[in-house]
């Protein structure tokens, strides 16, 4: 069976640890319809595992899966997808401290049995703004450091999928750099603060 992977990283002007944050908070997501076209329901959640049904439209694709994300002290956050489309897959969101040579670029690939490939996302695509490359992080009007997020979606593809791999993966890779931009603006617009975090 074949994999499909998409990755996309994004410069997000706020602390890692509020970034984090709010990356985690699935009932922030679900209440404020955070992301276009996409609707969260949890299921439960304990503080540090959250169970969700999460329906969205990916180009013509419309998903229903359900998930689960395990809060972890330290490491990357991961959506594993237990039902719906692209079960068995996960959705891992990586949060580290910004720097220049790695959050500057995205890419994805898809590989298995006879199909490997990997190309760059032209950086002109990408809807962050250019990154001087003196700032090393930290925003001209803040002494935080600026946070690095990169999304990744891996999943195995079935028999139907498999023959539309172009679109999917540019499809999927639309998705995941329109979530990390509606993120971005909830962060860096200062909607999402400690006091809001459910």
């Amino acid at each position: 069976m074949r994999s499909l992977q998409v990755t996309a990283t994004a410069r997000i002007d706020a602390p890692v640890e509020i970034v984090r944050q709010q990356f985690a908070d699935v009932a922030h997501h679900a209440v404020t319809g955070l992301h276009r076209g996409v609707r969260f329901d949890v299921i439960d959640d304990d503080g540090r595992t959250c169970r969700y049904h999460q329906i969205s439209r990916v180009g013509p694709l419309r998903l229903r899966q359900e998930l689960r994300l395990e809060r972890t002290v330290a490491g990357p956050l991961v959506n594993t997808i237990t039902a719906g489309q692209f079960a068995g897959g996960t959705i891992t969101f990586e949060i580290t401290t910004f720097e220049i040579t790695t959050c500057e670029n995205a890419t994805f690939d898809i590989t298995g049995d006879d199909m490997t490939g990997n190309a760059e996302i032209p950086t002109d695509e990408l809807p962050t703004d250019e990154i001087p490359t003196d700032e090393l992080g930290t925003d001209e009007h803040s002494t935080n450091p600026s946070a690095c997020v990169t999304a990744t979606l891996e999943a195995p593809v079935r028999a139907p999928q498999r023959f539309a791999a172009p679109i999917l993966r540019r499809t999927v890779r639309r998705a995941l750099l329109r979530a990390l931009e509606e993120d971005r603006v909830d962060l860096e617009s200062g909607r999402y603060t400690t006091t809001t975090a459910a």
